[in-house]
């Protein structure tokens, strides 16, 4: 067959070689002490934490942010809401509204995008409607809402970022 390597350990693995990589293990335990795998313990996990958690708390923020400056047809009625309102705004856009997207992608191609304004107004009416303590005065409220969020969470990301 040709192959010399067949059932040799790869050097990585500590089979013979100039070279080898330290093994992903992680001592744990008292006398009876095993080696568990690094990726047990989920080395990226707390980054991944810190990202979502922080993602969140933008949102939040600039749910509130546009709820002062659109409090004609904005209301949001303190933190906890706002934390809410932007737990469910971002269940809805990861399950709803790619759907939304898809079936309205015939008049998204001929408005060039712009109705994407009205499926993100949408989302939002969506969810004021189920979150307490977060009101919408109307679809119009909600498209421009929506605009001026997306526009002060890229601001506040931007900040934060740089």
């Amino acid at each position: 067959m040709g192959s010399g390597n067949l059932g040799k350990r790869p050097e990585w693995a500590g089979g013979a070689g100039k070279a080898s990589r330290p093994a992903p293990w992680t001592v744990v335990g008292g006398e009876g002490r095993q080696a568990v795998p690094v990726a047990a313990f989920g080395r990226g996990r707390p980054m991944a934490m810190r990202k979502l958690l922080t993602r969140w708390a933008v949102n939040a923020l600039a749910l509130l942010v546009t709820a002062h400056l659109l409090e004609e047809g904005v209301i949001l009625e303190g933190f906890v809401p706002a934390f809410i309102a932007a737990t469910c705004l971002g269940l809805v856009n990861a399950v709803i509204r790619p759907v939304l997207m898809l079936l309205t992608l015939p008049i998204n191609v001929l408005t060039l995008g712009l109705f994407t304004l009205v499926i993100n107004g949408l989302m939002l009416w969506m969810v004021s409607a189920v979150v307490a303590g977060f009101a919408l005065g109307g679809l119009l409220w909600a498209i421009l809402a929506a605009l001026l969020l997306s526009v002060i969470s890229a601001l506040i990301s931007w900040v934060l970022r740089g």
